[in-house]
């Protein structure tokens, strides 16, 4: 192709880039004398009607859309069983590259991004088009800081009658699929922005939500399972944030905003709210569901801990336990050393062995997790009382720099450690990454 003029003007200069369908020229206008991107589709494919149909069907729908944060469409045509189209050239890297080269994005950066590609949707979708590949690959970033949607190459008009787009047919790409899509169902606006909800989230963390080696397992990890939580990669982002990403993921579409407009407006919103005040009280009036804690004071451990009031059943077991230390000490005064004891039958240890034993035996905890500050830590804590485990948060010195360490235990016996830590599995808390036992007198 290299060097051929299509249509009388349209010069092929280099090759971009190639897709599953099509290769992409840098080219010029020789009218115009202007820089032009050339997407030309596979000739193979050209044999293939329902190829040409969805080709001619991108042409059609970009052709119709005029706006900064889309990749323009000037001409399309066939030439010679050649099928090309000629678009805005855009110097420009795509956002995955951007992704994987930054390893992921502030909130303030990846809002801006998520903020030009709804206003982009917005126009696509009042002119009746919804792209259905929404994914970095699909969105340029320019030297200037624009961010431009493209390649609408499975998109399709709302009110069109195509074989394309019945019910049942899956197209797309699949880390990037609404539920929907997934199970082959019927698709709206809202189908977009659940793909641009994953792209936000991939921005956030450096990587996409759901991942397996089979994609049928992603397609049903998008219908069945919770979002993971992207605080989990960056600790500091704004509540109100999480709430935005909850309500676009959300499974059934009725659920998530309903146009671009929407989606854009809450972006905003939680922007403002993480900027004026990262604290719990600010981000519970973006949702009234959620209630204000005061601000942690730092200035030393013994001012932090908080001392929380023994439950009904704690007091119950603390009075059992104490009955029987009495009982176990007066044992220990009325029997002699070393005879048999009355109540077990067996000799009672003599102080030295006593002290031999303790010096001998060690007690475990169980990590749960380890925090940059203070409030996150508290945070696991109060989820772990809800399952009756009573946690503990201690200051750490990891490569100097100070983290906070949650803990269960301590426990005399590495088996109740090992119970405890299957039990917490069970609950499959998100914010427990990888727990596991270890000494207590060990070194974090």
């Amino acid at each position: 192709m290299l060097g051929n003029i299509i249509a009388g003007r349209y010069e092929i200069l280099e090759h971009i880039a190639g897709g599953g369908m099509a290769t992409v020229y840098l080219g010029r206008d020789n009218v115009l004398n202007r820089i032009v991107a050339v997407k030309v589709m596979d000739p193979q494919l050209g044999q293939d009607d329902e190829f040409v149909k969805r080709f001619i069907l991108e042409a059609q729908a970009t052709g119709r859309l005029s706006h900064p944060n889309i990749v323009n469409v000037y001409d399309a045509g066939e030439e010679n069983g050649i099928y090309y189209m000629v678009m805005e050239f855009v110097e420009s890297i795509t956002l995955k590259d951007y992704i994987i080269e930054k390893g992921f994005l502030t909130a303030e950066e990846a809002i801006d991004i998520c903020m030009q590609i709804c206003d982009g949707l917005a126009h696509a979708h009042k002119q009746g088009i919804i792209h259905r590949d929404i994914k970095p690959h699909n969105i340029l970033c320019t030297p200037d800081g624009r961010y431009k949607l493209t390649d609408f190459g499975i998109a399709r008009l709302v009110d069109a009658a195509t074989h394309l787009t019945k019910t049942g047919t899956v197209m797309g790409s699949v880390h990037y699929f609404s539920p929907e899509q997934a199970s082959g169902h019927n698709i709206s606006y809202p189908s977009d922005l659940y793909s641009l909800g994953v792209v936000l989230f991939e921005m956030l963390t450096g990587s996409v939500p759901f991942d397996a080696k089979e994609h049928i397992l992603v397609a049903m990890m998008h219908l069945h399972d919770e979002v993971p939580d992207p605080r989990l990669v960056q600790e500091d982002l704004p509540e109100s944030l999480k709430l935005v990403l909850d309500r676009v993921l959300a499974k059934k579409p009725e659920e998530r905003y309903q146009n671009a407009d929407e989606f854009r407006l809450a972006l905003q919103q939680a922007l403002a709210y993480g900027s004026e005040n990262k604290q719990m009280q600010t981000e519970s009036a973006f949702h009234n569901r959620y209630h204000s804690q005061p601000a942690t004071d730092e200035r030393s451990w013994e001012q932090e801990t908080k001392v929380e009031p023994p439950s009904q059943s704690s007091m119950k077991y603390m009075l059992i336990g104490l009955a029987v230390l009495v009982i176990v000490a007066l044992s220990y005064f009325f029997w002699p050393t070393g005879e048999p004891n009355a109540l077990t039958n067996e000799k009672v240890p003599t102080k030295e062995q006593t002290s031999n034993t303790s010096q001998n035996q060690s007690s475990y905890i169980v990590i749960t997790g380890i925090f940059k500050n203070r409030e996150n830590a508290e945070k696991l804590v109060e989820k772990l009382k809800d399952h009756q485990l009573y946690a503990t948060v201690k200051p750490k010195q990891l490569n100097e720099k100070k983290r906070y360490q949650v803990y269960l235990g301590p426990y005399s016996s590495k088996e109740q450690a090992n119970d405890t830590l299957v039990e917490l599995k069970q609950y499959n808390l998100k914010d427990v990454k990888d727990p596991y036992i270890k000494k207590s007198d060990d070194e974090a």
